[in-house]
């Protein structure tokens, strides 16, 4: 933690006997490197007899991190804008990597057993990226069990203490909110002992007149960059419940199918590609359809809450089919151990570019079925997701773009009506239209009731993503064209 700052204060005839002391707390110094704390008055009592007010002395105080105290010259000079937006341009000068924080309960909460308390978690430091939480508020107790964990990625400068990591603790009223006290931690030793739950302990509340509030269980972890995370599970020095399960595996998934390439041909030259997706719960997610193309592009992104006994994780399969009028093909499949996300938990632990296998005969009769591009994370119960996106390994459009062109935009299609269907339910019909569009996304328009004569009066826009040289026939089309009694289709450029 920052010490205090001791001062005392002398007058000129006498320099040995002090007229008085203060004691500055130069913390928010740590938090704003190069920034005074302009102009703040700090009372202190004489201490000449017969006197027992109070004076003022004014002080301007900043910190300055050793490696600007070398660059730096004429600290006057330093605009305002440059203290506060650009300390140091120098990637040395910190140290960066990932806090994980978690907040397991808080004992004797208060003065009111009629609290409602919820905590505030942050740390507060100019040029860091924002660490700033809240858990969720617990009703009437003073003895709160909140279970919930934190993760971000923060910047240090090397030189210097650290700030703290604070903890507030807050009555949740109807109309403002009141404050029961706050937690000051000390995150150099976690720091100092990377990949570790090296914090781990009971902190005393205070509240602003630094009287005890109880008493808050926090646990952290620090994880630098360029050191492997073994996502070291802490442990509850009470011995309850465990924030994971060992035994299962509970949290969410989030897959991406970017997309795919060089895939097989099941119509003459072409297919209408989609992907399945087989989750060890027996949970099947799939995209859409993009029609008339062996290089799909989807960017379509699942969420699937997921809780497995450990014992059944099992590879997801990705299943790639042909969309056909009476039957789908099968176009290939891959198997993704996701091991690695469950002990990578946060991040896109799988961002790749996979081979794609089928049937001993199409592998004998095909030299390659083509790839898909998948990208996949796991957040553990509790955990938030950052929603940062990894890297992308290639962008699919701008290489079919490069090499013959493509037609890129929406489809804009006025579906009208039609007139004298056949009647295919005794009396009538229930008709729909099937959009089918090289290179786009197969959509349906809405079904009308009981008509043979049905009226849509309906806008659809189809995206599009296909090559400019595209020409295709399609034998099931005929049938949506004796359908349509009045069809209009404009592309419209993105």
């Amino acid at each position: 933690m920052v010490d205090f700052i001791k001062m005392k204060i002398f007058s000129e005839k006498s320099k040995t006997t002090p007229l008085g002391e203060i004691y500055v707390n130069w913390e928010e110094c740590i938090a704003y490197p190069l920034q005074y704390l302009s102009h703040k008055a700090f009372l202190f009592p004489l201490r000449t007899s017969g006197n027992e007010k109070s004076n003022k002395l004014y002080l301007k105080i900043r910190w300055i991190p050793k490696s600007q105290f070398n660059k730096l010259t004429n600290f006057s000079n330093i605009d305002e804008k440059s203290r506060k937006n650009k300390i140091s341009d120098n990637p040395n000068d910190y140290i960066n990597g990932s806090l994980k924080v978690l907040l397991l309960r808080g004992k004797g909460l208060g003065k009111d057993a009629d609290i409602d308390p919820y905590c505030i978690i942050k740390i507060q430091h100019e040029g860091m990226e924002k660490f700033d939480f809240s858990t969720k508020s617990k009703s009437k107790t003073q003895n709160p069990e909140y279970l919930e964990n934190f993760h971000s990625t923060i910047k240090f400068f090397k030189d210097g203490p650290k700030p703290p990591l604070t903890i507030i603790v807050k009555d949740k009223n109807f109309g403002r909110d009141s404050l029961i006290g706050q937690a000051l931690i000390d995150l150099q030793i976690a720091i100092d002992t990377p990949g570790q739950w090296s914090i781990d302990n009971y902190f005393p509340l205070q509240d602003d007149k630094q009287q005890p509030m109880g008493e808050i269980y926090v646990q952290a972890n620090f994880v630098p960059d360029g050191m492997e995370d073994k996502n070291v599970k802490p442990v509850d020095k009470d011995g309850k419940a465990s924030l994971a399960d060992d035994d299962s595996i509970n949290g969410t998934l989030i897959i991406r199918v970017i997309h795919a390439k060089e895939l097989k041909a099941a119509d003459g030259s072409t297919s209408d590609p989609y992907c399945t997706i087989n989750l060890p719960d027996s949970t099947e997610l799939k995209t859409s359809t993009i029609n008339k193309t062996v290089n799909p592009i989807w960017n379509e992104k699942f969420e699937h809450k997921i809780k497995i006994p450990l014992e059944k994780m099992k590879p997801i399969k990705f299943v790639l089919k042909d969309s056909d009028f009476l039957k789908d093909d099968m176009l290939g499949m891959v198997d993704v151990d996701w091991a690695i996300c469950v002990q990578k938990p946060g991040i896109w632990a799988i961002n790749e570019i996979f081979k794609i296998t089928g049937t001993p005969d199409d592998m004998g009769k095909l030299s390659s079925l083509g790839y898909v591009y998948i990208q996949m994370k796991f957040l553990g119960r509790d955990q938030d997701d950052d929603h940062k996106m990894p890297p992308m390994l290639e962008n699919l459009a701008e290489i079919m773009a490069k090499k013959a062109g493509v037609w890129k935009g929406m489809l804009r299609v006025f579906l009208i009506s039609a007139k004298d269907l056949l009647v295919m339910d005794s009396k009538t019909s229930d008709p729909k239209v099937i959009f089918k569009v090289a290179g786009g996304k197969q959509m349906e328009s809405a079904v009308i009731k009981e008509t043979v004569n049905p009226v849509w009066n309906k806008i659809y826009d189809i995206p599009v993503n296909m090559a400019r040289n595209v020409i295709f026939l399609d034998k099931n089309m005929f049938l949506v064209e004796l359908f349509i009694h009045y069809l209009i289709c404009r592309l419209y450029n993105q």
